[in-house]
């Protein structure tokens, strides 16, 4: 029979079974309307190409069914929503990948099993395999589930209802994952500053100003709630889940005012009623530069309004501040991090360095990973990485170069130091994956480090209306005009699935939408989820 004979023949078989019947389960594989299985034997599928399973019991009733797929990694895919037809696409890979498909009856115990080959695409370079891992659909360890849609959270979009409200200057958006029990009214909801304002969301339209009050510095009067107008609120970070529960150090928040004499920025604690206390900072005398020592006690260092923060899971307080970063115990002592020498020079070379070798030139979003304690920022067109000991190196993009013109395409293989960004900031980190905001090409990225893969999450078009909706790289059998329009986002945070974003709405306002992600995208690490 020639190849093409077997194409077709294969294509006839839109619904083959794969297993015999466990007690009296039947587990068969469905594909698309021609779309062949794979090169020959029904148990095989190739790389990218997506597939369906369905379970059916002898009797015809309908079953809650539980299904689990396991990969040789030890990754795994947990689905408890009975649901009789599961969609799955196939993993890019190099190499014969065999991935376990298990239905189970809960109520009667009964199952199949099936062992599914994933096979590579033969007789294809491996530079075009990797051209062949796109977004159609989420890249799999595990199944397709449903699309992602985005959905206003706050802010007025062109032609929403005139009783939305009207966001300007959005600095910060954070979703709370502290599980201590002190934080249970926070646990799960959303942060955001608004205007050098603090506010919890806690849904859609349900935006509420957090009061604050209490003591910026040691020696400084308490402030009332009326007071604190006059304060801005520049940043504000919550400890990581897995945290160690009792530290007062839940949430710390970056607060800075300017009076006749001083500019004042105050690194302060905030419990959760809106009380804040002091933690680091000093006035610093204005238009006479700063005397004020680098390192030392919290209570004598200053920083500028372009520090940002993370808080780490041991209550350290992280804070990156033009080309340096510098870390403040639970002690209240602070101390340089990472560059302490002068401001480095654009094309300055190599990147790989530790503590007062490290040298950075204009430092902008962070974010942390919780279980490392790695700190990720971005620098002019590059994303660094600084881990706990103070080693600094370079992840993705390259800081001397002008970024790519037009932007570089995805998904991409990435090689170290080869310039991919233009301007990154807002970053998140999540289950292994580094998440991005690239506002001046209107999209956020999506970076594996470990297989150096680049992919585009939300890819904005700047000629249309901003507009919720599912996203379009997940989403490719509806019409573009149907799909979420997003132009120039700027912040985000992720925790689990759930994704906050904030981006340009149009005239000089912003709007904040949410959306999950499917399970297993981008091959995260953390693949074992519950529905």
């Amino acid at each position: 029979m020639t190849p093409s004979a077997k194409t077709r023949l294969l294509a006839l078989g839109a619904l083959v079974a794969l297993s015999p019947a466990w007690g009296q389960v039947t587990l068969t594989l469905a594909t698309r309307k021609g779309v062949p299985v794979g090169p020959g034997a029904p148990h095989q599928v190739l790389s990218r190409l997506t597939c369906g399973f369905t379970a059916a019991h002898a009797d015809g009733q309908p079953r809650a069914w539980h299904w689990t797929l396991e990969e040789p990694d030890g990754g795994r895919f947990v689905s408890g929503q009975g649901r009789a037809r599961m969609a799955y696409q196939a993993p890019f890979v190099l190499a014969k990948r065999v991935v376990h498909v298990r239905v189970t009856d809960p109520a009667g115990g009964e199952t199949a099993v099936l062992a599914l080959d994933v096979l590579p695409r033969e007789g294809v370079p491996r530079k075009v395999q990797a051209a062949l891992n796109t977004l159609a659909q989420p890249q799999a360890l595990g199944p397709v589930v449903d699309v992602p849609t985005a959905t206003v959270m706050e802010g007025a979009l062109p032609g929403s209802l005139p009783a939305s409200p009207v966001l300007r200057n959005v600095a910060k958006v954070l979703l709370v994952a502290d599980p201590d029990p002190a934080m249970t009214g926070l646990l799960g909801r959303s942060l955001a500053i608004v205007d050098g304002a603090l506010f919890r969301m806690d849904g859609p339209g349900s935006m509420t100003p957090i009061h604050l009050q209490g003591q910026l510095a040691p020696g400084m009067p308490t402030l009332g709630p009326d007071a604190f107008p006059r304060v801005h609120c520049l940043d504000v970070g919550v400890r990581p889940a897995g945290s160690r529960t009792g530290d007062r150090r839940r949430i710390v928040v970056f607060l800075s005012r300017t009076t006749k004499e001083n500019e004042e920025n105050f690194i302060c604690g905030l419990d959760p009623d809106g009380t804040v206390w002091p933690i680091a900072g000093a006035p610093r005398p204005l238009y006479r530069g700063s005397s004020f020592p680098l390192e030392g006690p919290a209570s004598s260092v200053s920083f500028t309004p372009k520090a940002r923060m993370e808080l780490d899971a041991q209550g350290n307080i992280l804070v990156a501040d033009h080309y340096r970063i510098r870390r403040i115990d639970l002690e209240g002592m602070v101390t340089i991090l990472a560059g302490r020498g002068s401001r480095r020079a654009m094309s300055f070379a190599p990147w790989d360095a530790i503590g007062d070798s490290a040298a950075f030139h204009d430092l902008d979003g962070l974010t942390l990973e919780g279980a490392s304690g790695d700190l990720y920022l971005s620098d002019r067109n590059a994303i660094l990485r600084v881990q706990p000991d103070g080693a600094a190196n370079l992840v993705l993009g390259a800081i001397g170069d002008e970024p790519p013109s037009p932007a570089t395409p995805t998904p991409s293989l990435i090689a170290e130091g080869e310039p991919c960004l233009h301007r990154p900031q807002g970053l998140a980190f999540q289950a292994g994956i580094l998440y991005l905001c690239e506002p001046r090409n209107h999209r956020i990225l999506a970076f594996n480090p470990g297989d150096r893969t680049l992919h585009t999450l939300l890819q904005g078009d700047p000629k249309q209306l901003a507009r919720p909706g599912p996203l379009a790289s997940f989403a490719r059998e509806r019409p573009r005009a149907e799909c979420a329009n997003l132009p120039s986002p700027f912040q985000m945070a992720v925790m689990d699935r759930r994704v906050l974003v904030a981006a340009e709405a149009g005239s000089g306002t912003s709007v904040i939408v949410r959306f999950d992600l499917p399970h297993g995208v981008y091959g995260e690490k953390e693949r074992e989820r519950k529905e």
